[in-house]
């Protein structure tokens, strides 16, 4: 089937390449039409989980006030290393792609994908801070309120540029809260124990019911096609998601 104008990739720039997991997906006529993930796509991601647990245990070890993981706090805990080393992942592949002259992220599901492993990276980073610094809780302050300025603002600004319409207006919707959540989290004192999870568990269920919103308009477009880190990126972030939401509201039950 020739490509035309009503079935082609959003933002395709008509790009191929070779045999490599990372080489640029072409589009034919459906929302899930393209080369599908190898079995060396599934060897990436393993490595990039087993890259993720490692660093979260190696820091974990040394939080002397830290217990082992127990019970259904074992299953969370896995769930959670999964996700996050699936999104490092999408790091991995905005490298790959970039060398290789490939525009990536191209639409909105593929910038979530890196959005959220940009996330996982910052987070290792200021944990390492944290554990190496005498005055670790005000230098990841600092720290993070520099990389909300340097990396975070043009983040957005990249995503709002290269979405249009319901990615756009999602993308729109991710900054102010990012803002708001910032502004109240690190210059207004903060939400206390009970008031952040509250408020954590509300923002989560918010994008949640949003991105579910503009993923159905995307499965029901008979003009857009999207390739496989576009829905993989929108399949990690439902399930980072739903997996906020049971953080939260089993913290609020066995914390208080």
């Amino acid at each position: 089937m020739s490509e035309t104008s009503t079935n082609r990739y959003p933002d395709d720039t008509g790009e191929t390449g070779g045999d490599s997991p990372f080489a640029s997906e072409s589009s034919v006529g459906s929302p899930f039409a393209d080369r599908k993930p190898s079995v060396l796509h599934l060897m990436v991601l393993a490595a990039c989980v087993a890259v993720y647990m490692s660093a979260q245990q190696t820091i974990s070890l040394s939080d002397s006030g830290a217990s082992a993981p127990e019970g259904a706090e074992t299953l969370l805990w896995g769930s959670w290393a999964i996700l996050e080393g699936g999104y490092l992942a999408g790091l991995l592949l905005l490298v790959v792609r970039r060398v290789r002259g490939q525009k990536f992220p191209r639409t909105g599901g593929e910038i979530l994908w890196v959005i959220g492993g940009i996330g996982v990276a910052q987070d290792l980073l200021l944990r390492l801070v944290l554990m190496l610094s005498e005055n670790g809780y005000m230098a990841c302050r600092l720290l993070a309120l520099l990389l909300g300025l340097v990396v975070w603002v043009p983040v957005y600004l990249y995503a709002v540029r290269r979405c249009r319409g319901r990615w756009r207006a999602y993308y729109i919707l991710g900054a102010a809260v990012a803002f708001g959540w910032f502004l109240v989290d690190h210059c207004l004192g903060g939400f206390g124990h009970t008031g952040y999870h509250v408020a954590y568990c509300g923002r989560m269920g918010i994008f949640l019911l949003a991105l579910t919103a503009v993923a159905a308009f995307d499965l029901r477009s008979t003009q857009d096609r999207f390739s496989w880190p576009h829905w993989f990126g929108v399949g990690l972030e439902v399930c980072h998601l739903v997996l906020g939401i049971v953080w939260s509201l089993a913290m609020l039950v066995t914390v208080g």
